[in-house]
């Protein structure tokens, strides 16, 4: 199960709520004197966002969120990820993790070196919402594909933000709820952004494998 049947008033991580407005500072050029900095502010209405304070922080007017987007297109390039797009959300597999036409555009060398891997998370900024009846119907359209139809909704973790609000608080009546998390699927999207923060650039492996 997804989602829990019986969701708490207070706001949980993970939650998905609407009522709020995305804000995204687009800086041009940098100045020494941050008066004289280029900038615009870019200002979007999605209908949905995610939670993604952790639940122990919900409190003092705050709360970090991301816009809850519709899943890319590509993702139905890749069968595995055809058969339940909240697949993407879990470890897997090298050959899972991409589409068989990238997976055969590998060298053999490069083939055998990812197969032998571990299981583990891929497309990391993406975390994908299992379709509901309050999540609104949309279509992808894509070249040289049928276009589809779907309900699946996703969060991409580089498009967080921070907003304040007087009625954000512990136990406060949070009208704008929509869908509660699962515990399951909680620590599902707590691993998940876990992995994002904790991924290691190649960089910083080969300087620690010198050492």
């Amino acid at each position: 199960m997804f989602y829990d049947e019986k969701p708490e008033q207070r706001l949980r991580f993970g939650d998905i709520i609407k009522g709020y407005i995305g804000i995204t500072p687009v800086i041009n050029v940098l100045d020494v004197d941050v008066r004289n900095c280029d900038f615009n502010i870019e200002v979007s209405y999605p209908e949905f966002f995610v939670v993604l304070t952790p639940c122990c922080s919900i409190e003092k007017k705050t709360l970090i969120i991301a816009p809850l987007e519709r899943v890319l297109g590509s993702f139905f390039l890749n069968p595995y990820f055809v058969k339940d797009l909240t697949g993407i959300n879990k470890k897997m597999t090298a050959e899972q993790s991409v589409s068989p036409n990238i997976f055969k555009s590998w060298s053999s060398e490069e083939r055998e070196k990812r197969v032998s891997e571990e299981p583990h998370f891929a497309l990391t900024e993406f975390f994908v919402y299992e379709k509901h009846d309050l999540l609104p119907e949309y279509e992808i359209n894509m070249k040289d594909v049928e276009n589809i139809k779907t309900k699946y909704y996703m969060v991409n973790f580089k498009k967080t933000f921070n907003i304040k609000c007087d009625l954000i608080n512990k136990n406060g009546d949070f009208a704008l709820k929509v869908l509660q998390l699962s515990l399951g699927s909680r620590n599902d999207l707590r691993d998940k952004i876990g992995s994002f923060y904790s991924s290691r650039p190649i960089e910083d492996i080969v300087e620690e494998a010198v050492k």
